[in-house]
């Protein structure tokens, strides 16, 4: 079991005491478990009814387009999504682009389909386009997806625009390649929304594939999570292609009910909130503190703070520092597909307390200052 650290800035989970609704959720799942209404394996592969339709009631009201239940695929999390696309949509030696840096996790599970994966950068607007077409232009029809989260990037925090959200779906149509949008993040911002999903630039219909889950939203325990699927075709043929049967139908129940009691909008509005207070503690205290060559921004939504060290500076030496003193954070080169990058820090402002942050941001300033005079 990994060491645990009290002032941990690198776990990406919620503060589970504070933002799962306990009483809420314990009431329903009393309720369906009295009436035995979700006890039994349905046989549904593409997800409980109930959870479809109000997973795509939420996707209609809060984004530009209609979303149809039969387009709705539930799944064991945003992951468990990711790689059912990608099974679906590759062969082995095929070619799926990844942001570079991106969610770390997703680069190892992408290479479970035994594709290669290719990395493209980032730029302030979202991802590179320009080397981006460099790829396709090199690799051709073997470029067979696009993992994007471009909405509070993780790590990077960063915002795509709607140029770039746009132009981008325009190179799926025109080199016949299907977007993952991964929207872990698009509905936790802390005072403007994003731009819409890609998935509104889609009019066409199946180049973009936007997948979720509610681990950020509501506990991570739950690992529950969807695909919005272009078509029906599409999500019969993401369905064909699972492995596990079906999502658990008393998580489903569970979900489904509590979106359908109209309770979603209120946590919801309860994550943007705790997070945001979060968000502005850890930056106030970094501020205070952090040298003024490190470079960072300060998140509008999501996660994650993303720190750039000096050139004579190695996170992997901050690090060390800083687990010395009791704290810890990700090292950016984890997220970075060639692992080779050892100037950026991700922290996570999320699970720690006032108190907590406050001391995690002072261990870290001191950490910085330490390794740069190894």
């Amino acid at each position: 079991m990994a060491q645990q650290y009290p002032y941990d800035l690198r776990t990406g989970f919620p503060n589970t005491s504070v933002l799962v609704p306990h009483e809420q959720l314990a009431a329903i799942t009393q309720q369906l478990l009295l009436t035995d209404s979700a006890t039994q394996y349905t046989g549904e592969r593409q997800g409980l009814t109930q959870a479809r339709q109000q997973i795509a009631s939420f996707l209609s009201t809060y984004s530009t387009q209609t979303a149809h239940p039969d387009e709705i695929v539930i799944t064991s999390g945003a992951i468990a999504a990711t790689d059912l696309v990608c099974r679906a949509s590759t062969q082995p030696g095929d070619i799926v682009v990844v942001e570079d840096p991106t969610f770390y996790y997703m680069i190892d599970i992408l290479k479970m389909s035994h594709i290669e994966v290719v990395p493209v950068p980032m730029t302030p607007d979202g991802l590179d386009l320009n080397a981006l077409q460099a790829v396709v232009d090199q690799y051709g029809e073997r470029v067979k997806l696009v993992y994007t989260i471009a909405s509070f990037h993780n790590p990077t925090g960063i915002n795509a625009t709607p140029e770039n959200r746009s132009k981008l779906v325009k190179m799926a149509q025109q080199h016949n390649f299907v977007i993952i949008e991964d929207t872990t993040y698009q509905w936790l911002y802390f005072e403007e929304e994003p731009p819409a999903l890609c998935r509104h630039y889609d009019d066409k219909g199946g180049y973009v594939v936007p997948i979720g889950s509610f681990s950020k939203t509501i506990m991570p325990a739950l690992r529950m999570g969807w695909i919005w699927a272009g078509s029906p075709e599409q999500a019969k043929h993401f369905t064909d292609s699972k492995g596990d049967g079906a999502a658990g139908a008393l998580t489903s129940a569970m979900i489904g009910t509590f979106m359908e009691q109209g309770l979603y909008e209120a946590q919801l509005e309860r994550a943007r909130s705790h997070y945001a207070e979060r968000c502005h503690v850890l930056v106030e205290a970094l501020q205070e503190c952090i040298p003024a060559n490190v470079e960072w921004a300060i998140p509008k939504g999501g996660y994650f703070v993303w720190m750039k060290l000096p050139d004579h500076i190695k996170a992997s030496d901050v690090l060390l520092c800083a687990q010395a003193r009791g704290a810890d954070f990700m090292p950016g080169h984890r997220a970075f597909a060639n692992g080779d990058n050892d100037q950026y820090m991700r922290l996570c402002f999320t699970m720690l307390d006032d108190e907590h942050l406050q001391k995690a941001a002072q261990i870290i300033a001191e950490s910085i200052i330490e390794a740069a005079a190894q």
